[in-house]
This record gives structure tokens, sequence and C-alpha cells, in this order.
């Protein structure tokens, strides 16, 4: 939303009226250099930075135009506090180097830090290895509350920080830490407080579910919900049938199911022997699927089991919610921009690539989003100065938008060539 001009702020105009003032009221030609004439221009000039102030202080009042602290104000208003900022989890494997003949415990809050020692985690739990064992898997935690530390990936918190666990060969995280966040940034934030209203009841409608899901966990940038169509299926003895349009028939059964009821009838065709295998999957008829994409991509356990928890809280009970990651689609953008002929080729790359970086972040952040080609990759690069056309060869089409989907795209290949166009 623009913002809105509660008060016109014109330094020029105000200057001149405050002339015209002064020179009425004293019957005198005010000269550019005179005293007065320079303080008016001071006058004028301090009254646009007020009136400057006095509409941005009006604006913090409007959601969309508000930012901290105001718009935590605003939030509270709704019932919609801001996010704030979490640990960064995941399954700590630990090996021991000897077994024990008993039950070993290694307590809550045993330490281990990241391979460049930069951060420290904690279990969440006890541990206990039994006996004759000589491995556990824990969950552990971040002692900080930042994103920074969802950079480790699968076996880089590696190291114990005390020398007294000597029975311990190593210890290795298993998936790759996830979870950790900042506090919720204020443009995710007013999303939530607009879609506030939709969850003063339970979830149910899309607008609902999507607000609880987004509620879930600050790292959450954006939610899209689905209701799978999927068929009904019936196997006998490895001869399997899709009930497309709630029945099926083959040549040893045919088979009618009720999707309301949950029944499904099988007429068989032939006899069949004891111990024959009979397989049936009717799909839940309220399944919900929720698809999360946060500031990183793809959502880890930790937040998935945050939308879990927040969701059947507040679901309907005939729903079956189930949370998922959300679909990545990855492309590259690779080309060649002319560039005019006495350029400063060092300094159009830079801004080529910023604008490109730019553009990757910002489409990362949306789920079921389009691209195209021209308007969002052609355009922004055309319009630095001294860039006379920017030719793709990837991606070779626009990008239509997928379903619960989000494009992850890097920069390939860009070449820069000199023409003159003069």
């Amino acid at each position: 939303m623009n913002t809105l001009e509660f008060i016109k702020v014109d330094a020029f105009e105000d200057e001149q009226n405050l002339i015209k003032k002064f020179e009425k009221e004293t019957d005198t030609k005010l000269q550019p250099m005179q005293d007065a004439r320079i303080l008016i221009s001071l006058i004028a000039y301090y009254g646009s930075l007020l009136k400057a102030q006095i509409n941005d202080a009006c604006n913090l009042n409007i959601v969309e135009n508000s930012r901290a602290p105001i718009l935590d104000f605003l939030g509270k208003f709704k019932n919609c506090p801001r996010n704030t900022k979490q640990k960064g989890e995941d399954d700590l494997l630990i090996k021991l180097n000897t077994t024990f003949s008993y039950d070993l415990t290694i307590n809550k809050g045993f330490q281990v830090k990241s391979n460049d020692g930069l951060y420290i985690f904690e279990t969440k739990n006890d541990l206990i290895i039994k006996a004759g064992e000589t491995q556990g898997i824990v969950r552990i935690e971040s002692q900080e509350t930042t994103a920074e530390v969802n950079k480790y990936k699968a076996g880089e918190v590696n190291t114990v920080i005390s020398s007294s666990f000597s029975f311990i060969d190593s210890v290795s995280n298993i998936n790759g830490i996830n979870g950790g966040s900042d506090d919720e940034g204020d443009e995710n934030y007013i999303k939530r407080i607009l879609l506030a209203p939709e969850g003063f009841s339970v979830a149910g409608p899309e607008l609902a579910y999507i607000y609880f899901a987004l509620s879930a966990h600050p790292s959450i940038v954006d939610v899209s919900v689905d209701v799978p169509n999927e068929d009904a299926t019936a196997e006998i003895n490895g001869t399997k049938s899709i009930l497309t349009e709630n029945q099926a028939d083959n040549e040893l059964f045919s088979t009618e199911i009720n999707y309301q009821t949950g029944e499904m009838e099988i007429d068989l065709k032939q006899q069949i022997s004891t111990g024959s295998k009979i397989k049936i999957k009717i799909p839940h008829p309220y399944e919900i699927d929720i698809y999360t994409l946060t500031d990183d991509g793809e959502a880890g356990d930790t937040v998935l089991k945050a939308v879990e928890n927040k969701l059947q809280d507040v679901r309907p009970l005939c729903d079956y919610v189930v949370p998922k990651s959300a679909i990545v689609q990855n492309f590259t953008i690779s080309g060649t921009v002319y560039i005019r002929k006495n350029a400063d080729k060092e300094v159009i790359e830079k801004e080529v690539n910023d604008v490109l970086k730019f553009f990757l972040a910002s489409v990362k952040s949306k789920l079921n989003k389009s691209i195209v080609k021209h308007t969002d990759i052609i355009s922004p690069v055309c319009r630095i100065e001294n860039v006379y056309d920017f030719k793709l060869t990837e991606p070779a089409t626009n990008l239509p938008p997928l379903k619960n989907t989000y494009y992850r795209g890097i920069l390939g290949n860009i070449q820069f060539e000199r023409v003159n166009y003069d």
C-alpha cells in the first residue's frame, strides 16, 4: 500500500507563502540575501521536515504502512503478537567406544559444538543407551536463538565440549540444523495481521489455515493449502485396481466404495486360495495438506512439527491435517548482457549480479508464483545504465505457477559483450 499524505509537504510553496506574508505585514520587499529572507527559508525547511514526520506518524497507524514498534501494538489489537526468534534443532547421534553392563544415562544439557566452534548445542532430554549397545540418538537445540545456526548441515555439529566423556567415540548431527530463526520481520508480520480476523474462530477455511500456519514459526514466509484428490485402491494377490469414480473392475474382482461411510464392497469373480493377500487403501476423506515455505526454502522437521502442534488445537475435528514442506523447482539464469562499448564492465557486472540476486531472493519467498522472462528478468537488467540488451538462454521459456511449489534459482553463465549502437 502506498503511504498516504495527510498533510501536503511542499517546502518551496511554504517558503513563498511566508515571504508574501512577511512582505505584506511589513510593507517591504525582501531580497534573496537579507537575514529575514534566509530565516524564512530555514523556517520553511524545518516546517517541511515536521510535516513529513507527522505524515509518517499517521501512516504508522495503518497496518500496511507500519513498522516496529508501532506495528506490534497494532498486532496486539487483533490478538496477533509478533513471532519471536527460535532455537535451531536436530537429532544427534552419539557413538561410544566401549560397551557397558548397565544402562548408560547421558543427562539433559550435554553440550556439543559446531565444527567451526561458533555455536553450542545442548541435548533437550536425557539419553539412555541400553546395556551392551554402543550408540543412541537424542534431540539437541542451539543455545542461541538465531537463524544463523541453520547453516550447519548433517555432520557439522560434531565436537564434544567436555573432556570428561572419554567413553564417547564420536557425535554427529543427523539431518542438518533447522528451525532456528530471528524475530519475525515486518513484512511477514503485516501479512499475518491482515489475516488475523481469519483466526478469530477455528481453522477450516483456507485463509484460516494459512493464518494459523504462518503463526506457527517465525521462519515461515508463505503457506498454501491443498486438498489431495487421491482415489482408493484395492489389490488382491498383486492384481490392483484404482477406484476411479468410486468403482473399479478387473478379471479377478469388481469393487465399489462409499467415501462418506468409508465402506468398500468387493465382489470376487473367482475363488481365491487361503493365504491370499488383500490390500485396501482408502484415503482420508478430509485430508488437508499444509505446504510450508521458510526463509531457507524447504521446511525442516522442527518447523513442520510446530505447524502440526499449532493446527491440532484449532482444526475442525474431522480434518486430517498433514504439514508438508513446499515443493522446490530449480532453474538457472544464463545469457548474454550487451553493454555500451565504452562502459565500465566491472561496474555493470556488479549491478547486473545485484539485480538478479535480488530477483532470485524475491521469487524464492512465494509459493505458486510464475516467472515471466521479459518482465521479471530481462527488463530490470536493461534498466541499468549503459546496458543495451539482455538475451536469455536460460530459462528458455516463461515458468508457469506450479501448485504448492516455489522456484529456487541460481546464476549460471552470464556473459558480457560490448556493442557500438551510438
